[in-house]
């Protein structure tokens, strides 16, 4: 099974998620609040509890590792910086299983064709300094069923937002770390 193990956060007791940042949300959590265009790809990770109950924002320099072995498929630029594609050994018929780590700056070593074991630190999240108003950093994770030949030319956010051939699953069966959604209120 995959797991996100959660390393770094300062007394981490569980991630806290707005509606916006939920799989399918049809909200943002940012900036005007608004409807989005099409259903969230993802789940997006920028606030954690801690262990007396403070509601803490993630750092652009928390260290995120690989949910599992795999090799990197892709590095694309983002609207906030870059997301590593990680394909795994599992198939459904034509696709392949990819857990795509977003809005990060990858590791020195973390290149495409690369092999990354479980555990291996991938990226940390990038400062988005300047690059959206109201959006705080965080790190968007999708889990996509993609198809091979989306590699390396095809694949970009605008395919998967479309789910041209791509399903896409919640990301939540990826933590063995517990997650509790709030209301949205002002961050």
């Amino acid at each position: 099974m995959l797991k996100l193990n959660v390393t770094g956060l300062q007394g981490f007791r569980e991630f806290v998620f707005f509606d916006g940042m939920l799989f399918n949300s049809m909200k943002k959590w940012w900036g005007d609040m608004g409807s989005r265009p099409s259903p969230h790809e993802g789940l997006d990770l920028a606030m954690y509890e801690d262990e007396d109950g403070v509601l803490k924002k993630i750092s652009p320099d928390f260290m995120i590792p690989a949910a599992m072995d795999g090799v990197i498929t892709a590095v694309i630029n983002d609207i906030l910086g870059k997301s590593v594609f990680l394909g795994h050994d599992f198939y459904d018929s034509d696709r392949r299983l990819h857990t795509v780590y977003a809005h990060v700056v990858p590791a020195e070593n973390i290149h495409a064709g690369g092999n990354v074991r479980g555990g291996e630190l991938l990226a940390e999240i990038s400062s988005i300094s300047g690059k959206k108003g109201g959006i705080v950093p965080h790190l968007h994770l999708s889990v996509a069923w993609i198809p091979d030949d989306y590699f390396p030319d095809r694949i970009n956010w605008r395919e998967i937002g479309l789910r041209k051939g791509i399903v896409l699953s919640d990301p939540a069966m990826l933590f063995n770390a517990p997650l509790k959604s709030r209301e949205l209120r002002i961050i």
